[in-house]
Order: C-alpha cells, then structure tokens, then sequence
C-alpha cells in the first residue's frame, strides 16, 4: 500500500510540473509580446528625438550662415514637418500594458490596458433595435493617472454608396434611423482624446436586406453566406420582423 500512495502521488506531481511549464510558456509567451511592442515604441521615440536634435542643430547652423537659399528653406521645413506627423503619430499610438493575475483552479487571468496614446474600439456589432440601426463597441481599459474616461469621445463614419456620413458621440453607441434596404454599409470608428484623433477600426460592413418568403415572418443576421441566426420567435424579439442583416 506505501508504494502505491508514493507512485500516486509521484503521479500528481508530475501532472503539476507539466501544468506550471505550461502556465509558465504561456505567461512568457503574453510578456513577451507585450514587451515587443514596447521595444519598439522605445526605438521609434528614439529615432524621432534624434532627428529633432539633427533637424534642430541644422537649422541653427543655418541660421547662422543667414542662407537665403529658398531651396533650402523649403527642404528644412519639409523635414520639420515630416518629423511632427512622425511625432503625432507616435503619441496618438495606443502602447499597451498586461496585468497577470492567478485563478483559483491555478489558471491565469490576462487583462491588456492601455497607458498611452488613443485606444482602438473593437467588437462592433450592430443590431436592429425598434427598426433603426443600432451600433455598438469597446474599448480596452485605459489606465492615465488622473485622467476621466469621460473625456473620450468617438468619431463615427459610415459609408453608403459613395457618400460619407460623420458623426461624433461620448457614449459607446450610436443609433440611426434605417432608411435604405439593400444597399451596402461601411462602418468604421476611433477615439478622441483631447483633440487626438486615433487610429480607425477595422472596417465592418453589412447590408439591411429584406427577408425572402421562405424566411416567414422573422427576420435574422447573416453571418456568412450560409449561417443564419434567427431571431427570437414572437412579437417584440429584438430583431423587426421586416429586415435582416447581412455582414460580410
């Protein structure tokens, strides 16, 4: 009977050696992306205060020489201005951060923030709630000190046909009245951070289509060409009765 308990949990322990190897590898494997993406925020700063220190000693000599070569002139401002869009672009850049935190059952909670920079919203879905177009997304954390997630606010455009739609709200949603059936839709959206505009979203698109006779009564989303979701069944489901929507 010792013999069995010892190889019992001689068992045990190597099922939780292999369990921390493998929580390990994959908390590296999160560090270590987090870290990238850090490195190379690190190089693109340096590069940029680099050149300004270039950009800045040049012009100085210049200035000293009083060179009236226009040509010249134009060459510095160029690079002056070339160096500023790098530089806003650089701190309109989300650089995130990852928080690690252990479970109970011995598993590891990831929570990705962002301490720079303009969060990207992501996970944009779009319903259709008392028959207008409701679309809705998020964001991840963003953790400034003494900064009020209040401030954001977020930049809509929609595309339909060849026209531009632009529109501006402080909350996570937007609802549009539903006008045109079959025609394609482009949505896509960013923040605004004290009058930085951040990089857009990926582009979600969708068409608001009729539903044929074989659909009945309720309407459904296409996700697809062929996997269609159906609504709730009965009056007052959370999709009208007289559209679908189809996402590509």
């Amino acid at each position: 009977m010792t013999d069995e308990i010892v190889e019992s949990f001689k068992k045990q322990h190597l099922q939780l050696d292999e369990k921390e190897k493998l929580l390990k590898f994959e908390m590296d494997l999160n560090v270590t992306e987090v870290k990238e993406d850090l490195e190379k925020y690190l190089i693109e700063s340096n590069n940029i205060m680099l050149s300004c220190e270039r950009t800045l000693k040049i012009i100085k000599n210049y200035e000293k020489k009083n060179n009236s070569n226009i040509i010249k002139t134009l060459c510095y401002i160029s690079k002056i201005n070339e160096t500023n869009e790098k530089s806003k672009y650089l701190i309109q850049t989300p650089i995130r951060n990852l928080d690690i935190s252990l479970n109970e059952n011995n598993t590891l909670n990831y929570k990705h923030y962002y301490f720079n920079g303009n969060p990207i919203p992501k996970n944009i879905k779009i319903e259709d709630k008392d028959n207008k177009i409701s679309i809705n997304w998020e964001i991840n954390d963003l953790s400034i000190k003494d900064f009020d997630m209040k401030k954001i606010k977020y930049s809509i455009q929609i595309k339909v046909k060849d026209k531009y739609l632009n529109y501006e709200t402080s909350e996570r949603y937007l609802i549009l009245d539903k006008n045109q059936i079959n025609i394609d839709y482009e949505v896509k959206i960013r923040t605004l951070i004290d009058g930085f505009c951040g990089n857009w979203s990926d582009i979600k698109k969708f068409k608001i289509e009729k539903p044929n006779k074989n659909e009945g009564l309720f309407g459904g989303i296409f996700f697809g060409e062929n996997n269609l979701y159906k609504n709730n069944i009965g009056s007052g489901g959370l999709f009208t009765n007289s559209t679908t929507f189809k996402f590509q």
